[in-house]
């Protein structure tokens, strides 16, 4: 793409704030991620709308969200947050891939800075398959490097 080019749709993304939670719209999937009040353990489906029977989402399933280190200072590596909480939303791994066995990893967390939204999100999602020899899938990390 080049500076004259114009403008490519890369996601919609829309926020319902409600009485109970947070609840946010991403490329037509629904989301729980926050629920009220913040306190330290808190669980939550936060994936509860994800439909089951859509195989190329089943990696969101059974993912049980909680709140860690509330009001706690953090660095994106860019900027200074000084009250934040995290999101843990999932951390689930499989299998023995150092023995080149099958194995599976899913890893999601985010973090939420007071007053501003969404600051850091990190999401892993990959599968070992033994007769192919490589991991198949992604990591994604996130980082806010400005806000207005």
């Amino acid at each position: 793409m080049t500076p004259n080019e114009g403008w490519l749709n890369n996601m919609t993304y829309y926020i319902t704030p409600t009485d109970f939670n947070i609840e946010i719209i991403e490329n037509n999937i629904r989301f729980v991620k926050l629920v009220y009040p913040v306190k330290t353990n808190t669980k939550w489906d936060g994936n509860v709308y994800v439909a089951s029977q859509t195989p190329e989402l089943s990696w969101y399933h059974n993912w049980v969200y909680s709140y860690t280190n509330i009001n706690e200072e953090y660095h994106t590596g860019y900027i200074h947050f000084p009250s934040t909480v995290t999101v843990n939303e999932a951390n689930e791994y499989a299998g023995d891939s150092t023995n080149n066995l099958y194995s599976t990893r899913t890893f999601s967390r985010e973090r939420y800075a007071k007053n501003v939204g969404l600051i850091s999100r990190e999401i892993v999602n990959w599968e070992y398959q033994e007769n192919i020899k490589f991991r198949k899938g992604f990591i994604l990390v996130y980082r806010a490097k400005s806000y207005n």
